[in-house]
Formats: structure tokens, sequence, C-alpha cells
């Protein structure tokens, strides 16, 4: 409100997505190569840029759905999801009071799997998305803006 900003705050966040299954301290850093890497603090002072790659403490292999990228959205939004096992998954798309929308049912692998989502023929507003497969059953909420 005051326009003031804490240490706490989150300024920027800055999304990767893979292409391929790599070690993204072989292939992503920050240099001076195209413009200058720096940042400055409260006080303008002159501030180093480094990356810090960190090991989560417990890697969790269990079926998740992720939040859609980008919401809201105007053309088309991709879902990610997590399988621990490959198998037969399905992704349905329901309005607010539960009817269906869209359904996408398809064989996944193990792992990291996501689809896109095209606006055409859904509805503008408020979309939820549930995952579902085996026992699995996981909902999510996107925003079709424009």
């Amino acid at each position: 409100a005051d326009g003031s900003v804490s240490d706490e705050d989150v300024l920027y966040e800055l999304v990767i997505r893979a292409k391929a299954s790599v070690r993204l301290r072989e292939v992503l850093s920050i240099s001076s190569r195209y413009t200058v890497a720096e940042a400055y603090g409260r006080s303008g002072e002159l501030k180093e840029v480094g990356l810090a790659f960190v090991q989560p403490e417990v890697i969790v292999l269990t079926n998740t759905l992720y939040q859609n990228y980008p919401n809201p959205f105007a053309e088309e939004t991709l879902i990610g999801f997590y399988l621990s096992d490959g198998g037969q998954a399905e992704i349905r798309l329901t309005d607010l009071q539960g009817k269906t929308l869209q359904v996408i049912r398809a064989d996944y692998s193990r792992g990291y799997n996501e689809i896109k989502v095209d606006a055409r023929d859904l509805p503008k507003g408020i979309i939820q998305y549930t995952l579902t497969c085996g026992e699995f059953m996981a909902t999510r909420q996107m925003v079709l803006a424009n």
C-alpha cells in the first residue's frame, strides 16, 4: 500500500521449463555476456549476482497436480502434473456448476507430464480442472480472461 518492500517480499520470479533431462548447474548460469549482471541494494550500493543450486531435503514422488501456467490466460495454458507410476490419466475441465467442458484422457509416463489447453470453445471466467489417475484425484482452478 505504501510502496515499501521488506526483506521477505518476492520482487520477481523466474520460471524455467526444461525441454530435456539435464542438470541445471551444467546449463544455467549468470554472466555479463549480453547485459551487465549486477544488482543494487536499498541504498544504491552495487551487489553481486549469483545462482545457488540447492538440493531439497525431501523429494516428493507422489501424484501431484500443479497450478496451470500462465494463469490467468487468454489463448492457451499448460497444466502440469507428476505421476508416480505411468498409466491412464484424465484431466476434466468443468465450470463452477460442475458442467463438463472438456475431457483429456491419455496414457502418460511416470514423472512430469503436461498438457496444453486451448482457450477456444471454453467460457471466460473460472474453470476447474481435475486430474484423475487410479485412486488419485486433485482439483485446481484457472481463469480464462478476455
